[in-house]
């Protein structure tokens, strides 16, 4: 679990970082859904369900920066919660994204 923690330590530490994976699967969603024609499918779903999950926490690590200072709360119990859901509706998102791309023909 140490490791997983080191995974999220950056959010921890600066909480508008988790704005950048929300911004970016966002983009990423917008991008899939133009280019498929405004059609919904599991994989655009799968891309706007991680963005939001991703502008939650980081909504989430904000208040809980603000509210409790790093001094008065030692252990972070909900990381051990939320970076497991966060990181496999990531993969999720990241998988779908990649396998649901079209091939285009060879000339």
């Amino acid at each position: 679990m140490d490791v997983l923690f080191q995974l999220f330590l950056p959010f921890v530490l600066c909480p508008p970082a988790a704005l950048l994976p929300a911004v970016l699967f966002g983009g990423w969603f917008y991008w899939d859904f133009r280019r498929s024609g405004a059609h919904w499918s599991i994989r655009p779903l799968v891309l706007l369900m991680a963005a939001g999950l991703w502008l939650a926490y980081g909504g989430w690590e904000f208040y809980v920066s603000q509210a409790f200072p790093s001094a008065s709360v030692p252990i972070r119990v909900d990381v051990l919660f939320i970076a497991p859901v966060l990181g496999i509706v990531s993969s999720a998102a990241v998988a779908a994204g990649l396998i649901g791309r079209k091939r285009q023909p060879l000339a």
